[in-house]
Order: structure tokens, then C-alpha cells, then sequence
């Protein structure tokens, strides 16, 4: 039995990926931004030293993390709507 929405018939449905897509790289865009400004916060000398370096490291997986997880994010939110739809 076909159900009442087909997900390859509804237009607005094709274009879900692609908002996601955007959506994502956006997220990231602001993670980098976000890095940027803490990064720059630190100074000089607090950068170059040991306890720095580690603190840096610490902030890439901050902020990494962060945009593995809107990518999980928008991956489950595809493929709920895809079901739901299908």
C-alpha cells in the first residue's frame, strides 16, 4: 500500500539535505569563529608555553566535538523525517 506522502513526490522534502547540509557548515563556521575568539584571548606567552599548548589542544576537541555532534544531529533529524515520510 502506498502511504499518503511519497518522500521522493514532495519537493520540500529533496531540498532537506541540502538545508541540513548548509545548516552544518554554518554550525562549524560558528565553532571556528568561536575558537578564533578564544584563542586570541590568550596571549602571547600564555600560548607558547606548556600548560598553553595543552589548553589550545583542549579548546580543538571542544569545538571539534561540538561539530561531530550537529553532524550526528542533523543525520538522525534526516533519517527521522525520511521514515516519518516514507
Amino acid at each position: 500500500m502506498v502511504g499518503l506522502y511519497s518522500f521522493s513526490d514532495n519537493w520540500q522534502l529533496m531540498f532537506l539535505p541540502i538545508f541540513l547540509t548548509v545548516f552544518w557548515l554554518l554550525f562549524v563556521l560558528k565553532n571556528l569563529s568561536s575558537f578564533r575568539k578564544e584563542f586570541q584571548n590568550m596571549d602571547r606567552k600564555e600560548r607558547s608555553s606548556e600548560l598553553g599548548q595543552l589548553q589550545i589542544n583542549d579548546l580543538k576537541k571542544k569545538y571539534f566535538l561540538r561539530s561531530i555532534i550537529g553532524l550526528i544531529a542533523c543525520v538522525i533529524f534526516y533519517v527521522l523525517v525520511y521514515f516519518i515520510y516514507s
